[in-house]
Formats: structure tokens, sequence, C-alpha cells
């Protein structure tokens, strides 16, 4: 069923025919050509695709917003500590900076964070892949002999996380080296 209050144009079936977009307007809030203007008073419903993909000139198809993609969840953390094993003491590092690689170690150059004040760091936001995880051991507390790294706890780690997955404990243990 059509109506036609005030266009009075008899020989048009359809006016998104005879309009251009400038003149008819959009229902769509937010599209660069709303209101609606010439068909006011004309059926300007939209029509939804069914059983076949629009190729974007049909008249009155309604637009379909993109599927929003989305963002990835991801995450890897762990803990900067002083220990003899892969336990965390007490003593934990602060202002230790992280860098986070794309790829098996030894990629680099993703991004960086610091420890926090009780030791900790994390990275969020990341697909799923395999990435390489590090301290950059000259911002570790200074030590009168300098740091080595806990057998049991590597530097560089290669971590690999599924599709929204966490992966925590990825810590770091370091020794003061005796003189």
């Amino acid at each position: 069923m059509w109506t036609d209050e005030g266009v009075k144009k008899a020989d048009c079936f359809d006016y998104n025919d005879h309009f251009t977009a400038v003149e008819a307007g959009s229902p769509i809030k937010g599209s660069s050509l709303y209101p609606i203007k010439a068909l006011a008073s004309v059926d300007n419903s939209c029509r939804w695709a069914v059983g076949f993909t629009p190729v974007g000139n049909e008249p009155g198809i309604c637009p379909v917003p993109p599927t929003p993609t989305p963002k990835p969840s991801g995450s890897i953390s762990g803990i900067v500590y002083r220990g003899y094993t892969s336990t965390v003491t007490s003593e934990r590092f602060s202002g230790v900076t992280i860098t986070l690689g794309s790829g098996a170690c030894s990629s680099s150059g993703m991004g960086s964070t610091t420890t926090s004040s009780n030791g900790s760091y994390t990275f969020s936001g990341l697909p799923a892949g395999t990435y390489c995880v590090s301290v950059v051991t000259s911002t570790l507390p200074p030590a009168t002999y300098g740091w080595s790294v806990a057998r049991t706890t590597p530097n560089p780690h290669t971590v690999t996380i599924g599709p929204d997955k966490a992966k925590s404990g990825v810590n770091f243990g370091f020794l003061e080296n005796i003189g």
C-alpha cells in the first residue's frame, strides 16, 4: 500500500527512483543526510534484502551497519621478584621495564610496560598468538655485583595464548650475584 500525501506524482511507483539522496534525506540519525526531507510525507520505509545480496545500487534497500569486529582480549601477566626458586618471594621489584615482542623469542618491538609497586605487570588486548616477554635487566634495582636470572624463570619467556585467553604467572626471578 502506498501513500502520496503532497508529492502528487502518480507516475512514480517508487519515489526513491526520482529523488537524489540529498533531496530525499535519510531516516538514520547520524547520517549526513538526516533528517528525511522530500519524502517526509510518502512511504519512506526501507526494504530488507531477502534472498539476494545487494550490490549497493538498489533503491529503497535498508542500510546494514557493519558487524563490529570484536577487540582481542587476551593477556599476559606476571611478577618480577628476587628469588632462588620459582616461588615468588615477598621482595618484588617495581619500576622494572618489561618488553613484548610478536613471535617466539627473541622478537621485540610490540611494546613495553613497567612493573607496579607490587612487582606485577600485564599486557592486555592481545590477539591469539605467540609472544616474547622479557625483562630489561638494566632497569632492575641496583645490586653490588649485578643480577643473574633464576634457573626456573628464564628471561626471556616465549608465551603462546589462545583467543581471548589470559596467561598469568609469566614471572621473572633474579638472584643477586655474590662477589
